[in-house]
């Protein structure tokens, strides 16, 4: 956001990925690490059966719970 000024200004499907890397929110945190590694990202958005956007999961968040 520094290097943009305008980017709050841009229509959303200008500056958002079109099909962004989501998980179902009944898949274990194993899989979310999983796909951490794989794609090596950060962030994941968590979706419900309907593909509609129900949370996000940072891949700090994980060892907060103590699973890794």
């Amino acid at each position: 956001m520094a290097g943009d000024e305008q980017l709050m200004s841009r229509p959303l499907k200008k500056v958002m990925t079109r099909n962004p890397i989501r998980i179902r929110n009944d898949a274990l945190a194993v899989e979310a690490l999983k796909i951490f590694n794989e794609r090596n990202i950060d962030d994941l958005i968590v979706v419900n059966a309907k593909k509609e956007p129900v949370g996000l999961i940072d891949s700090q968040d994980l060892p907060k719970l103590k699973i890794v």
